[in-house]
């Protein structure tokens, strides 16, 4: 990977190169005439994006001056050629899209920002890795892998396999089906329309959790902070700790139940539900 080369001027890559801001693609690459199945995506000084669509299969490259310097084409063009290895190609029905800096960036204030947008069909195993910027998914289904370490993630209408992680900001979802394991170690957790089963944790933010179809499992944990669900009314295997829980009426109910701990069976016992709060407050709402 380290070896990739610029392909500006190749005609396979069918590019189309534009006026540069940040609302207008520097680079698009077309897919329309490809056989998409998996889609890897890497940049260490921007954010990416993917979403699902049914025509103009498309990458397209979006690059800034990391100090907000307005750069003309020609001079972002020469900082590439300088300092990046930037390649986006197809082989074997997977798209690969990586900008990485060639050797050590000692500069930054010739650092680029370089962000990818990715339109492919629906159905495709994705794979999104960034350092510097946020992460959007949207429409799609299959296998995804979201990790940012600089910014948040934002997941709506997705339907698979599903990891997303971050260190450095919040994590945003809903319309999601399958399996959900998502973490963020810096930010608040916000779920809705969950048909899933769910992992998620914090450990500096609040958690706000809505699940409509309960999947097989619910897990969920915050070291510092409080959480808020609301579940099915259910059968339930709940187990619950934190400083201090409110439920409400729990009509059908079999068990232990304090302020701090609540574990029993909830009409008859079911999907197990694991929610732990340290030392924040826990609301568990039923519907």
């Amino acid at each position: 990977m380290k070896k990739y080369l610029l392909f500006f001027s190749l005609v396979s890559l069918q590019f189309a190169l534009k006026a540069q801001s940040d609302k207008t693609p520097f680079m698009t690459k077309s897919l329309t005439n490809e056989s998409i199945k998996d889609v890897e995506v890497e940049t260490s000084g921007g954010s990416i994006s993917v979403s699902g669509v049914t025509s103009d299969a498309r990458v397209e490259v979006y690059i800034t001056s990391n100090n907000n310097k307005q750069l003309t084409k020609e001079e972002i063009q020469q900082r590439l050629n300088e300092k990046y290895n930037l390649d986006i190609s197809v082989a074997n029905n997977k798209v690969t899209a990586t900008a990485r800096v060639k050797g050590k960036m000692t500069d930054w204030k010739k650092a680029l920002n370089i962000s990818f947008k990715v339109f492919v069909p629906r159905n495709v195993s994705t794979d999104l890795s960034t350092s510097g910027g946020s992460i959007d998914a949207k429409n799609c289904e299959g296998k995804l892998r979201l990790s940012t370490s600089g910014g948040s993630l934002d997941l709506k209408d997705l339907k698979g396999d599903i990891r997303a992680t971050t260190s450095g900001g919040g994590i945003h979802g809903s319309d999601i089906s399958g399996e959900l394991i998502a973490h963020t170690s810096g930010g608040s957790i916000h779920f809705s329309d969950l048909t899933c089963s769910l992992e998620t944790s914090t450990s500096g933010g609040n958690i706000d959790v809505s699940i409509t179809e309960l999947g097989k499992y619910v897990k969920i944990s915050n070291s510092g902070g409080n959480i808020d669900v609301t579940l099915p009314n259910k059968g339930l295997d709940l187990d619950l700790s934190a400083n201090k829980i409110k439920t409400g009426m729990l009509n059908n109910f079999s068990g232990k139940t304090s302020d701090e701990e609540l574990n029993g069976k909830l009409n008859g016992g079911g999907v197990p539900v694991r929610i732990d709060a340290g030392s924040g407050r826990i609301s568990l709402s039923l519907r």
